[in-house]
């Protein structure tokens, strides 16, 4: 898996060279976490355009910073939010979809002013640690029979080799 992430990277790294894009395209790798919000508010959008990906907390980081977000249709994130109200959603293995939406960024400040105080706001009321905690406590609360959470645990435990009697 790292030698495929690190090739995929250099054939980026190798484009963006091709294009003469290395002044406006910044590969920053890892940051440490105390500087991720002043890393998002050093640029200008934040475009998460991976294809079928679970959740991804980075959308919500930079979108927490009022940074303007552009994601993948298939991105779990794009589950919760709302296009053209918080965020902007391309479709999914679109060049051209991304593109646009760039460049609707980039021309159409109202939309801009909108999505960072819109997606600022939903993280701030939605995405909070409380809410997370909330969520699960009303899920353990649900009654489960017990021969099937009995089998859900065995089937857990089985996946991650630990053993449950």
């Amino acid at each position: 898996h790292k030698k495929g992430a690190r090739e995929y990277y250099d054939r980026l790294v190798q484009l963006v060279s091709e294009l003469g894009l290395r002044e406006a395209v910044t590969f920053i790798g890892s940051v440490p976490s105390q500087q991720i919000p002043s890393t998002y508010q050093t640029h200008d959008i934040l475009i998460s355009c991976t294809h079928m990906q679970t959740w991804g907390i980075a959308a919500f980081e930079a979108m927490a910073t009022g940074q303007l977000v552009i994601l993948s249709r298939t991105t779990g994130a794009s589950e919760v939010l709302t296009d053209r109200e918080n965020v902007l959603i391309a479709e999914p293995l679109s060049p051209t979809s991304i593109r646009d939406s760039v460049k609707e960024l980039f021309t159409d400040v109202s939309l801009c002013q909108k999505l960072s105080e819109q997606g600022a706001r939903f993280v701030r009321e939605k995405i909070t640690w409380d809410k997370y905690a909330e969520a699960m406590l009303e899920l353990f609360k649900q009654p489960r029979k017990k021969e099937h959470h009995k089998k859900e645990v065995g089937e857990i435990a089985a996946r991650r080799k630990i053993y449950y009697k």
